[in-house]
């Protein structure tokens, strides 16, 4: 009895074949050996797996995580322009931008302080200008209220944080040019004659 022949679709046969060139692929076999084992050439290896391979579906995650080391690089890359478009954008929006620091600086006064501390201190050139502020006892004038950050003017330490004293205190300090000899000479002044 003679079976009758069953009659394969091109497609089909076409779809299995993609699909075990891409399974291939993926399994680490390289272009041409594919093509070896199938005996076709590189173009229809290639188109196979363009065709069949599924595109790679990210999660949202992902794309943000890709979105932001993308702009980070940009960033790094590009920092003079970065600058000459901002320092371009001020100077036409100079007016807008004001107003909108100042509203912002009213709104978080703290903040702006804070901001304007480390700023300040980065000026001088106080290591470690963390911008924070303290209050307490002052450890010269015994006295409770806000300290401010002292620090070494000169010598091999300078930049370096002395410590936290009043603002009085370090101001005084600061006008006697941190010398020991002329705060004994103040102290013998206070004193009185002898």
């Amino acid at each position: 009895m003679n079976r009758p022949k069953q009659k394969r679709r091109f497609g089909q046969d076409l779809k299995d074949r993609n699909t075990t060139i891409v399974w291939l692929h993926v399994q680490g076999f390289s272009t041409a050996d594919i093509c070896l084992l199938w005996g076709i050439h590189k173009e229809t290896a290639l188109k196979a797996i363009r065709v069949v391979a599924p595109k790679p579906k990210l999660t949202a995650h992902q794309k943000q995580q890709i979105s932001r080391e993308y702009k980070l690089a940009w960033r790094v890359n590009n920092q003079e322009r970065r600058k000459a478009n901002g320092a371009a954008y001020y100077q036409r929006n100079k007016e807008k931008q004001n107003a909108k620091n100042a509203a912002w600086r009213a709104a978080n006064k703290e903040l702006s302080n804070a901001f304007g501390r480390k700023s300040t201190r980065k000026i001088l050139g106080i290591l470690n200008a963390t911008g924070e502020s303290r209050s307490g006892t002052c450890p010269i004038c015994l006295r409770e209220g806000p300290l401010h950050c002292d620090h070494y003017h000169s010598g091999s330490l300078k930049g370096h944080v002395r410590g936290w004293i009043c603002g009085t205190c370090n101001r005084g300090i600061g006008s006697l040019r941190d010398s020991v000899e002329n705060l004994n000479r103040a102290i013998t002044y206070l004193k009185g004659p002898p």
